[in-house]
């Protein structure tokens, strides 16, 4: 199914989260860690077998998406809870948390029906 929203949901603590990562999260990200900061959560080529991305960018990301739905509750300890309680969870908001791009339409465009008068 295609994800129009853009929303990411996970649970915490027996409650349910909705995560929003649009444009304005990834600008204020872009502000604080630099124009790079996607390519900072990618393990370089000669990475060890332990590396971890900057947690910091991390922390910022999941904070920045619970922002548009729950900004009265989001906190370091609310990113806490839903890592440790949602396997993948990281992987998952960098993939689903964004609207899925319109298809491409396929073969020639119609014209416009006339209108009837």
């Amino acid at each position: 199914m295609a994800n129009i929203r853009g929303d990411l949901r996970l649970k915490a603590n027996g409650e349910d989260y909705r995560l929003s990562l649009g444009m304005s999260v990834l600008a204020d990200l872009q502000a604080e860690f630099g124009n790079d900061f996607f390519n900072q959560l990618e393990a370089p080529a000669d990475a060890p077998e332990n590396w971890m991305p900057p947690l910091k960018i991390v922390q910022a990301m999941f904070l920045g998406a619970l922002q548009r739905h729950h900004a009265d509750v989001a906190d370091r300890w609310l990113v806490d809870d839903l890592l440790a309680q949602n396997e993948g969870a990281f992987d998952r908001l960098m993939t689903e948390s964004s609207p899925d791009a319109d298809p491409e339409p396929a073969g020639k465009p119609k014209a416009p029906k006339p209108r009837r008068r």
